[in-house]
């Protein structure tokens, strides 16, 4: 499941938190058997990887894949680059990602692997009959956060095949949870589920301890190619 052509650099374990300086030309990583994915996924490419840290929560420092190709199963999706920075300044975590589809910044006091349970959250005060609350104790997260998408309708059907669209798309807002406020604001040409499609979508919405407010517009909804409202 991995293949690793050549591989130059070092690794130290000496330290709390370990120390990696390393180069790698990998031909071959099958994603799905290494349990990343449900589906099969397989990648080749070119790492560069300086960074300290042993989870994506301690991590800092830099990742970057180039001349990079990603298949699902015979699919060749349009992905050839990813760049990770992680750094702290002012007290304060700076994350961004960059691919050749996307772009993504995380600003603030954030864990990684707690952002999914921190929009449970929120969304547990506002549904509770509908979202469950998370089942561990939550730290104080106080983050914003921007998204800009290119076409990333193919990343988006490996995560739901009646989902797509979202490409050019723009999602930016803010959390805190001690203070228990949220918003975002989003901007999307189009985004379609089963057989509905949303045109020029444009909303923003707050939150607070107990209350969410939205407000937006749609241009355009078309069902089956035909019923538009």
């Amino acid at each position: 499941n991995i293949k690793i052509d050549t591989l130059t650099g070092s690794i130290n374990f000496s330290k709390t938190n370990p120390e990696f300086n390393l180069n790698a030309d990998v031909a071959r990583l099958n994603l799905k058997n290494l349990g990343f994915t449900n589906d099969s996924i397989s990648l080749t490419g070119n790492f560069n990887l300086d960074f300290v840290g042993n989870n994506i929560d301690n991590f800092l420092g830099s990742a970057k894949i180039y001349n990079a190709i990603l298949l699902d199963d015979d699919q060749h999706l349009p992905f050839d680059s990813l760049n990770i920075n992680s750094s702290v300044a002012n007290g304060k975590k700076y994350l961004i990602l960059q691919t050749n589809e996307m772009e993504a910044t995380l600003n603030g006091h954030f864990k990684i692997l707690e952002l999914p349970d921190a929009f449970q959250l929120f969304l547990n005060k506002y549904y509770p009959a509908y979202i469950n609350k998370p089942k561990r104790k939550i730290e104080n997260q106080d983050f914003t956060f921007m998204v800009k998408t290119k076409n990333i309708s193919d990343y988006i059907a490996l995560i739901n095949k009646k989902i797509s669209g979202l490409d050019n798309s723009i999602f930016i807002g803010n959390i805190n949870v001690a203070e228990n406020t949220l918003n975002i604001q989003a901007d999307i040409p189009q985004f379609n589920y089963s057989n509905i499609s949303f045109n020029n979508i444009h909303f923003s919405g707050r939150g607070t301890q107990d209350t969410l407010t939205l407000n937006g517009n749609i241009d355009d909804v078309v069902i089956n190619d035909s019923l538009h409202s």
